[in-house]
């Protein structure tokens, strides 16, 4: 492993990619942006990070027509370090009502619309969720520290996962870990320093001996 934790950003034409990269880097990783399967070499890499937006149906799409949904479960399958950012979070679990398109199934459950009457939707800006005290994901964070969403659609509580809760209208699963496998809705490259905490704090996991156990 080199001295700086290598991530692959996977590129299937659905994410804010630039951002994502930036932060990463901010927080002390070596960056590779990866577009296929034959532009993936397992061993090169400490971590994976998916990022995604827009209708996830088309996110699905996209990603197996580049044949990377198969990186993605062989890396979770294998419980290597792994972090999905807002419909990067979403297309884990294994459907949505948007759109009723198929997930891939790596976590179970189901996305759900966000908001209800008197609530815009999207659920755009700042806001509070709830995390448990054991959480890896948000070490050394305030509790009361607030992060950037925007989402018309969130991952319905239930994936088995250890999940922290935030409610718009509906509550809706704000960040999940599950072994090596972590996933967050909000936007942790547009949440300024608390969201580089975030990022510290995966890319320093990438950096430990990999958990026991698949993802």
């Amino acid at each position: 492993m080199s001295a700086r934790p290598r991530l692959a950003v996977l590129d299937y034409g659905m994410g804010n990619i630039r951002s994502v990269s930036r932060a990463a880097e901010r927080a002390g990783a070596a960056v590779d942006v990866v577009e296929s399967p034959a532009a993936f070499e397992a061993s090169a890499w400490d971590g994976i990070v998916l990022p995604g937006q827009g209708h996830f149906g088309r996110c699905v799409d996209n990603l197996r027509a580049t044949g990377l949904d198969r990186v993605v479960n062989d890396w979770c399958q294998r419980g290597r370090p792994f972090l999905g950012i807002c419909v990067g979070m979403q297309i884990l679990v294994e459907g949505s009502d948007e759109g009723g398109s198929i997930g891939l199934g790596i976590l179970p459950g189901h996305c759900v619309k966000v908001g209800s009457e008197g609530l815009s939707v999207p659920h755009m800006g700042w806001d509070l969720q709830t995390w448990p005290s054991t959480s890896l994901l948000f070490a050394g964070i305030h509790p009361a520290t607030r992060f950037y969403y925007c989402h018309s659609f969130g991952v319905h509580p239930g994936t088995g996962a250890t999940e922290t809760v935030a409610e718009y209208g509906v509550e809706f699963v704000a960040a999940l870990e599950r072994d090596n496998l972590w996933a967050v809705q909000f936007h942790p490259e547009k949440s300024s320093q608390d969201g580089l905490a975030i990022w510290g704090n995966f890319v320093r996991s990438c950096a430990r001996p990999a958990a026991g156990g698949s993802a």
